[in-house]
């Protein structure tokens, strides 16, 4: 399992990252994680967790959408997930649980719903680095739309940047319960290792912890999901959350349960 802390990194809102289509090689077949939508212009390493966590935030300052979208796992996610082992593994099925088969129309709805459901959590994410709580909705009194509007786009975090990030935090890192269930989380995606990653980002002055469920498929990490509940500072399975440094060492490193 990928534990080694990830050095200290700071990255500009004028980062230029290239987002490419990168062939993955896997003991059971060949799959490609492609961008979402056609390359951009953005620059990052996929060979490990921290280079796309740099790479989404480089993304976020520079508006550049084709690249935050451009590192979902979903690609590889819908062609190579068990969706059987994945009922298995919940024991539920509800209706947005992934289609069984390996035929075209299964694969591609997969991935349609794997990109709109992160998507959606990257809209969370975005409103919660401007202090917008987008879980739930906004009320809006007439006339006020362009200001609601204005107070929560995305433009306002030009100046983000990464100041640190970290994987499993200190307690998890040698849990072998964690293990398991990272290793689990992997084989029913077809990948070859799981992990989270926490990032601490500032943004006008204030910082940010932001967690992530990264995916390994053979030398190609990509991100599965924007929630790290192992990781959270709250115990909880939040993507923001407001962290001074001091708290976020703090975090990371303590050993109790």
């Amino acid at each position: 399992m990928y534990l080694t802390s990830c050095t200290r990194a700071r990255v500009g809102a004028s980062l230029l990252v290239v987002v490419l289509a990168v062939g993955i090689g896997a003991s059971t077949g060949s799959a490609t994680v492609p961008p979402s939508t056609p390359a951009a212009a953005v620059a990052v390493d996929r060979s490990t967790p921290d280079g796309v966590v740099r790479a989404l935030v480089a993304a976020i300052a520079a508006g550049d959408g084709s690249a935050a979208m451009g590192l979902s796992a979903a690609p590889a996610m819908a062609e190579r997930m068990d969706v059987v082992g994945w009922i298995d593994w919940l024991r539920f099925v509800d209706p947005s649980a992934p289609l069984p088969g390996s035929g075209s129309l299964s694969q591609d709805v997969n991935r349609a719903a794997f990109e709109g459901q992160f998507a959606g959590q990257l809209k969370i994410v975005l409103g919660g680095l401007v202090d917008v709580d987008r879980t739930h909705g906004l009320p809006v009194s007439e006339g006020q739309a362009a200001t609601v509007l204005a107070a929560i786009d995305p433009a306002k975090l030009s100046d983000l940047t990464l100041v640190k990030s970290s994987l499993l935090p200190a307690r998890y890192a040698t849990d072998s319960r964690v293990g398991t269930q990272l290793e689990r989380r992997a084989k029913v995606f077809g990948a070859d290792e799981a992990t989270e990653v926490s990032a601490l980002v500032a943004t006008h002055g204030t910082t940010y912890w932001i967690g992530a469920t990264l995916l390994r498929y053979g030398s190609t990490w990509a991100i599965q999901t924007l929630t790290a509940p192992f990781s959270a500072p709250d115990g909880g399975n939040g993507s923001v959350q407001r962290l001074s440094e001091a708290d976020y060492d703090a975090a990371m490193s303590a050993t109790g349960s």
